[in-house]
């Protein structure tokens, strides 16, 4: 199990992972409204890359970040309809401060972490430059925030 979240005493879900090898997994999303007495699978991961985590905001949003392996088009998915469906986290492109032989945003930071929630609904991401990154000696992570529960992210700088 990945995870099991209730938000109130009827509503919950639960996140399990299974037929896990090397670099992938299947997984399912299971969500109870009467407390647990029944559930219903109402969706599943949408990439069969191992599972890193999962942040359930509400009964409507969820998000599961991935183990990163080259060729992904995000290791962060955002759901807004409980576990039906996903789709992926991009954050904007931003403008290099100095020069940078041409590499583009997108090609420096392409690993999403799992956002963090405060406790005035701000979520913040930071996207790092996986196993590999070279820029700023693979270092630098890009930070973005949202107040919108995810349906848009404000750069907030590299750090």
């Amino acid at each position: 199990y990945w995870n099991v979240e209730f938000q109130d005493v009827k509503n919950g879900f639960v996140i399990v992972g299974y037929q896990k090898n090397a670099n992938q997994e299947k997984s399912i999303i299971l969500r109870t409204m009467d407390g647990g007495e029944r559930w219903s699978q109402v969706g599943s991961a949408p990439v069969t890359a191992i599972i890193s985590d999962v942040l359930i905001i509400d009964e409507n949003n969820i998000f599961i970040s991935f183990e990163y392996t080259d060729g992904m088009i995000s290791s962060l998915y955002r759901s807004t309809d409980g576990g039906v469906s996903f789709e992926p986290v991009i954050p904007p492109e931003q403008q290099f401060s100095g020069t940078v032989s041409k590499l583009t945003w997108n090609e420096v930071y392409k690993c999403c972490q799992l956002p963090a929630l405060d406790k005035k609904g701000v979520l913040t991401l930071k996207v790092t430059q996986g196993n590999n990154g070279s820029y700023n000696g693979g270092d630098t992570v890009a930070k973005y925030q949202s107040s919108d529960k995810g349906n848009t992210w404000k750069f907030i700088g590299e750090e």
